[in-house]
């Protein structure tokens, strides 16, 4: 079941507000996107390095969307790995799911499902304004074809279900190939996987669910805004996805840094994200924190060397986890640290500078 669609209520909120800023454009187009390739291997992504003492922690920022069958392999990587004495996992909240949180979802299932399609059974032409619409219809026939089964979803979810084909048909991938190169590679030199994952129980409110589901499938929420604004930056964002990814492949860190774009989502999927049980329960996201650091923190002081990855995004924010560390006393080496400095003494053996 979509657990977005029992936030009905925080939903009509956000989709109202979306709707004040939402630029307009008339004109009915779709931009042609090339697929984004990256043949053969590339030079490898790269590591950011924490240190104590003669101890060292070895970081690699992932990425997502990648190629499709992109080989991804980093020497550097491997080397890593098998002189590690520990991998520090990346952590993921988990529900707990108890039996009474199974049968209230049972209960609440066919109220869920029938919040996905648009009340009154409209269809999307019946519910978007007509220059919308007419957008609509280009892109659909381009990345769905004939395909009209998600005229009647709401437009939150149908931009949805566009938004993640045309990333398919831009021939990048959500899959992530670099998490199961690690733990080939930590199987092939024995080495240990700490798992940093937190759980929290469900605790499910029926009552809540079934009103916010309710209301969520009656209302005439604006949902179209998010829609909208969907279609206005689709092209944009996905021409941003390939420039990172092969950025990522290629170890380019001053595109990565200029770009950041963190997570690249559909506005209507954003909306739904941010209102769901993360916002509900604001320690799930310190917990999980707190959890990677103390890890971290016990692998610095007992480990000669070890090794962990973590999302791009978490490792160029500026108060993420690394932050963390170097606020208890740890040194922070950047990949590129050094770069500079051999760069101009190349530069001055040229030209016969001393």
């Amino acid at each position: 079941m979509r657990s977005h669609v029992l936030i009905g209520a925080i939903l009509l909120v956000s989709c109202a507000r979306m709707a004040e800023a939402s630029p307009q454009d008339a004109t009915p187009r779709v931009t042609e996107m090339d697929a984004v390739t990256v043949a053969g291997e590339r030079p490898g992504p790269r590591m950011w390095r924490v240190t104590n003492g003669d101890n060292t922690l070895w970081i690699l920022g992932t990425l997502t969307p990648l190629p499709k069958g992109m080989t991804w392999r980093s020497r550097e990587v491997e080397q890593v790995i098998a002189e590690a004495d520990e991998i520090l996992a990346p952590g993921f909240a988990g529900a707990e799911i108890s039996a009474g949180d199974t049968v209230k979802m049972m209960f609440l299932a066919p109220a869920a499902l029938r919040a996905v399609k648009n009340p009154k059974g409209k269809r999307l032409q019946d519910v978007l304004p007509g220059d919308l619409y007419d957008r609509w219809a280009v892109v659909r026939q381009k990345y769905f074809g004939k395909d009209t089964k998600f005229e009647r979803n709401r437009p939150m979810f149908a931009s949805q279900d566009l938004y993640w084909k045309a990333t398919e048909s831009a021939g990048l991938t959500r899959s992530d190939p670099v998490w199961g190169s690690i733990d080939a590679m930590a199987k092939a030199h024995g080495v240990t996987i700490t798992r940093t994952s937190i759980s929290y129980p469900l605790n499910l409110d029926r009552a809540k669910s079934k009103a916010g589901v309710s209301n969520l499938a009656q209302s005439a929420v604006d949902d179209v805004a998010c829609f909208r604004l969907t279609l206005d930056r689709l092209d944009a964002d996905i021409d941003i996805m390939k420039a990172r990814a092969v950025a990522w492949a290629d170890g380019d860190l001053d595109v990565l840094r200029r770009i950041r774009t963190e997570e690249l989502v559909p506005a209507c999927k954003s909306i739904a994200d941010a209102s769901m049980s993360f916002q509900q329960r604001p320690d799930v996201t310190e917990r999980l924190a707190a959890k990677w650091v103390a890890a971290a923190q016990n692998a610095l002081q007992r480990n000669r060397v070890t090794f962990s990855a973590l999302p791009l995004s978490e490792v160029l924010n500026p108060n993420g986890y690394i932050s963390r560390l170097q606020l208890l006393g740890y040194v922070l080496h950047q990949p590129d640290e050094g770069e500079a400095e051999d760069a101009q003494d190349s530069q001055d053996n040229l030209t016969g500078r001393p």
